[in-house]
Parts: structure tokens; C-alpha cells; sequence
């Protein structure tokens, strides 16, 4: 006989809180570990400074307190992934006790105050039915839901949703990793602002702009190497440094507007792709066997000859070059 909704939530919400203080536990001690390094560290620096031992001791804390703030890093990332599954848990909690009014999405921007029902069923706003269904990550399947909820579909198609249903109420694990992605849960894609980015039309620089800001970029490269390599301090090789400094100054202000709008906008879709990239390849994971899970992961693992987390995961390494550059 399968447990009850209640046992299964109050025992995972027991075992993520106990993980999440076990995990500031950890996080503490190892706080005190990296502060004693870092004590360690700056005492042999003092001595190697002082000439008493050779400056390459003192690299070796440096490494190992490194090494500790990647540590706390992951612990960090841990415990914030704990935090959103006892979220998650505490919502959960929140629905079974009929008090779930106000705590989610209330799906207002769908309202239609000439549908010919939503207003009178109270589909949208406080306490309404898509506040309570709604457990979507993204804006799309907002979207989705609401369009559900608002035109009628066929008996073939309902029957179709309704086993897709029965597979997934079982499926806690599945459920609580889709709500611990990304980095809130209350963030999701914006299918609006993606396709707008993606869309947008090329607004290149002039090719002779490109083509100087290469030249000269090579031609400082070259002489910051040739005055440091050989130590030519000279009035006439300054002058050349601050001359080529000035001109690639003044090129990088000319164009400093128009970088800052690239880069700005491209945090924002990147962002959602990370996202999107997630649960994509988490749902590509899954064996799913009613007809209308199963058509819908066929497709994203099929989509354009490779799976669609793999694609959108390189684009947004590519942005992420964008972005360095």
C-alpha cells in the first residue's frame, strides 16, 4: 500500500532540514579551518618577509585556503539546493492543509475579464484555482497551465493528461529536483524575452572600427611585452605605451554604450538558459511510458538531431564567452 501524501512530505521535510543543519554544521567548521590558515598563512608571510624562511612556504597555505573556499563554495551551493526542497516540502504541507492561499503564483497577467467563465470560477488572482494547481518552473508552462484551464480540449486529449498525471503524482524525486533547479524558485524562463533576444536583428560594428581595435590591440600587446622584457624604460618607448593606450582608450569609450547594452543583454537570457538547459537534460533522463510523456520527451531528445539540453547548454557557453569578452 503506497503512503500517504502527508508521510511522504513530513519525512523528507524532516531528512532535507536535518541535511541543511548538518550542512551549516559543516559550513562552520570548516569557516574556523580556513580562518586558521589563514592566520598560518600570513604569519609564514611575515617571516619570509622578515628573510627567515623562503616566500615559497608561505604559498602553501595560500593553496589550501584556496582549496577551502571552493569547499565552501559547493557547501554553499548544497545547502541552498536544501533550502528550496524544504521549500518545496513546506508548499507541498501548505496545499494538503487547505492553506496554500497567497503562497504562489496567482496568475494574474492571464485574466480575461471577458472569458466566459474564469472570472465566475476563480481561475486567476488570490486563492484561484491556478494559484493552487500551479507548480510550474517556467513562464511557458504558466502559460500553458492558464491555456488549459481556459479553452476545452477533447475526451482523447483529457484521458492522454490525466495518465500523464497518474505517472507523475508518484514521482517525488522527479518533482522536487524540477523545483530545486535554477537559482530561485520563483524565477523562470521568459519565453517573451528569449525570443525577443533571439530575434533581435545584427547591429555590427564597422569593419574598419573591428579591424583598428585588432591592429592596435596587437600592437600594444607587443610593445607592453617589449617593454617589459627588456626593461627599456625610456622617455620615446613610454611615450609610444602612453600614445597606444590613449588610442585604444579612446576606441574602447566610442563604443563603451553600445558593449555595456550588448553584454546587459545578454545576462538576463542567459540566465533562463541555464534554466532551461537544467530541466531539460533532467527530463531527458526519464523513462516515461503514457503516450503523451513519452511524445514529449521523444521530442526533446530529438530535437534538431541532438538533445536539447546539450544545444542550449553550448549556446549558453558561447554567451558566456560573449559575456568575458
Amino acid at each position: 500500500m503506497a503512503a500517504a501524501p502527508q508521510d511522504v512530505y513530513r519525512e523528507r521535510l524532516t531528512a532535507r532540514t536535518a541535511a541543511l543543519a548538518s550542512l551549516d554544521t559543516r559550513r562552520h567548521r570548516l569557516g574556523l579551518v580556513r580562518l586558521a590558515v589563514f592566520a598560518a598563512g600570513a604569519a609564514l608571510l611575515w617571516f619570509a618577509i622578515r628573510g627567515g624562511l623562503s616566500a615559497w612556504f608561505a604559498a602553501i597555505p595560500l593553496a589550501g585556503f584556496i582549496g577551502l573556499v571552493w569547499l565552501q563554495s559547493r557547501l554553499e551551493r548544497e545547502m541552498e539546493f536544501a533550502r528550496r526542497a524544504i521549500g518545496f516540502f513546506e508548499r507541498g504541507f501548505a496545499r494538503l492543509e487547505n492553506r496554500w492561499q497567497g503562497g504562489g503564483e496567482s496568475g494574474d497577467r492571464f485574466v480575461d475579464p471577458h472569458h466566459p467563465y474564469a472570472v465566475d470560477l476563480d481561475l486567476f488572482g488570490r486563492a484561484g484555482l491556478f494559484e493552487l494547481l500551479s507548480t510550474a518552473r517556467t513562464r511557458a508552462g504558466e502559460a500553458r497551465l492558464a491555456s488549459w484551464l481556459l479553452t476545452s480540449a477533447d475526451p482523447a486529449t483529457l484521458r492522454q493528461r490525466h495518465e500523464a498525471v497518474e505517472e507523475l503524482r508518484p514521482l517525488v524525486d522527479l518533482r522536487e529536483q524540477l523545483a530545486t533547479l535554477g537559482s530561485d524558485f520563483r524565477v523562470g524562463v521568459k519565453p517573451d524575452q528569449l525570443t525577443a533576444w533571439a530575434t533581435a536583428p545584427l547591429d555590427p560594428f564597422a569593419s574598419g572600427l573591428r579591424s583598428a581595435s585588432f591592429v592596435l590591440s596587437i600592437i600594444m600587446g607587443a610593445a607592453l611585452l617589449w617593454w617589459f622584457a627588456t626593461e627599456f624604460v625610456g622617455i620615446a618607448a613610454t611615450r609610444v605605451v602612453i600614445v597606444l593606450g590613449a588610442a585604444v582608450g579612446l576606441i574602447a569609450l566610442s563604443v563603451r554604450v553600445r558593449v555595456l547594452k550588448i553584454v546587459g543583454g545578454i545576462n538576463e537570457p542567459a540566465h533562463d538558459l541555464d534554466l532551461l538547459s537544467e530541466i531539460l537534460a533532467l527530463l531527458e533522463r526519464q523513462r516515461f511510458t503514457s503516450p503523451r510523456l513519452t511524445e514529449l520527451i521523444g521530442a526533446i531528445r530529438t530535437a534538431g538531431g541532438h538533445p536539447a539540453s546539450k544545444r542550449i547548454a553550448r549556446l549558453r557557453r558561447f554567451m558566456e564567452l560573449i559575456d568575458s569578452r
